[in-house]
């Protein structure tokens, strides 16, 4: 990747995500996002449903054009809330709601089994909607997650932590 962004985030315990935007060989803007050490969140042993509540943090690239030379990646920051459930075996979670028509809103959900989460992201906003990949891990106290998607203009990858 030329003229990568790369950013790593860890708590305390040395537990969260990492994640990079930029070009690629071909000219292309792309992300890429994982976990950083999700083996030292054990599997969860509560039953039921949990809720976690965390920060999720992400750069974004938005309307790329072949006519523009120049693209800039924008960061954001945002309170997000990730809902387990056991029994379902899913999880599922977003960001607050935008405070305006100009903000982003990330959302997530998939399947969650033995702590792992699997599943899809959705990044949307002013004149922005992309779709791309989702992966984490939860256990009974913490929630780390990477996302990362683009599509022909837009790209966004970032993670979160949340604790219960």
């Amino acid at each position: 990747m030329r003229q990568p962004l790369s950013i790593g985030v860890a708590d305390d315990d040395d537990v969260g995500y990492a994640y990079r935007i930029g070009v690629d060989a071909r000219g292309n803007y792309t992300g890429l996002a994982g976990l950083h050490n999700p083996a030292r969140i054990d599997a969860p042993t509560f039953n039921g449903e949990a809720k976690f509540a965390g920060t999720a943090s992400m750069r974004i690239i938005d309307r790329l054009t072949p006519q523009s030379s120049f693209a800039q990646s924008v960061p954001f920051t945002a309170p997000i809330v990730v809902r387990v459930d056991l029994a379902e075996g899913t999880f599922a979670g977003r960001t607050s709601p935008p405070s305006s028509s100009a903000d982003w809103q990330l959302t997530f959900n998939g399947t969650f089994s033995g702590g792992d989460m699997t599943g899809t992201s959705r990044l949307t906003g002013l004149r922005f909607d992309t779709s791309g990949a989702f992966l984490g891990r939860a256990g009974d106290e913490k929630a780390i997650g990477a996302f990362h998607g683009n599509n022909s203009e837009d790209v966004y990858a970032g993670g979160l932590i949340a604790t219960r």
